[in-house]
C-alpha cells in the first residue's frame, strides 16, 4: 500500500522542513500509545540528529536509491558582450543534484529557434557556468533548458527572460565655440 501512494505521487519543488514535521508529529504522538513516525526520504535532507523526537518511535524508510539525479539551471543573467555594444550574452549556470558526474545539455531558444546548444558534464554538487553570445537582432522571449537523462525533477529545467530588442536614440551634437571665434 505504500508504494502505491508513492507512485502515485507527483514530484513537486517545494521546501521541505523535516526538523518542523518530526516535532509536529512526536507532539501529536505523545498523546497516543504505539504511535511511530515514519520517514519516507531519498535521503537529501534526512538528518535526524538534534531533532526533538521521542527515542524509539521515529524509523526512518529510504525511498529512491540510488536515484538521486537531478540537474537544474540556477542562474540566468543577460548582458552585453564585452566585445560589441551590438550584441549580447546570456549567462547561464546549471548544477547537478546528486552524487554521480552527469552529461547534460545546455540550450538556448530565441522565441521557438534553437540559438545555441552546448553539451556539458556537470559533476556533483559544482555549479557550471556557460556563456553563450546571442545573435544581434534575438528579441522576445528567451528560454534556456538543461536535459539529462534520468533527470528526476523538471521544475528547475528551464529559466526564461525577455530579450528587449536594441533601440536606436538620436544623438545631438553641441559644439561650444569660444566668444568671438570664427567658424
Amino acid at each position: 500500500a505504500r508504494d502505491r501512494a508513492l507512485r502515485a505521487r507527483a514530484l513537486t519543488e517545494s521546501p521541505g522542513g523535516l526538523d518542523q514535521a518530526l516535532t509536529l508529529a512526536s507532539s501529536l504522538s505523545r498523546s497516543r500509545d504505539g504511535v511511530e513516525i515514519v520517514v519516507l526520504s531519498d535521503g537529501g535532507s534526512a538528518d535526524l540528529g538534534g531533532v526533538p523526537v521521542d527515542a524509539g518511535i521515529v524509523r526512518y524508510e529510504p525511498i529512491g536509491a540510488g536515484e538521486d539525479r537531478n540537474v537544474g539551471i540556477v542562474a540566468l543573467d543577460l548582458r552585453r558582450s564585452p566585445g560589441s555594444e551590438l550584441e549580447r550574452q546570456v549567462f547561464v549556470t546549471a548544477k547537478a543534484f546528486g552524487s554521480d558526474a552527469v552529461p547534460a545539455t545546455i540550450e538556448v531558444y530565441a522565441g521557438s529557434a534553437l540559438v545555441a546548444l552546448r553539451p556539458v558534464t556537470l559533476q556533483p554538487e559544482v555549479a557550471e557556468s556557460a556563456v553563450f553570445d546571442l545573435p544581434a537582432d534575438a528579441a522576445g522571449d528567451l528560454e534556456v533548458r538543461v536535459t539529462a537523462a534520468g533527470d528526476l525533477l523538471p521544475a528547475d529545467d528551464r529559466a526564461f527572460a525577455v530579450l528587449a530588442p536594441f533601440v536606436t536614440r538620436d544623438v545631438v551634437l553641441v559644439v561650444a565655440y569660444p566668444l568671438g571665434a570664427r567658424v
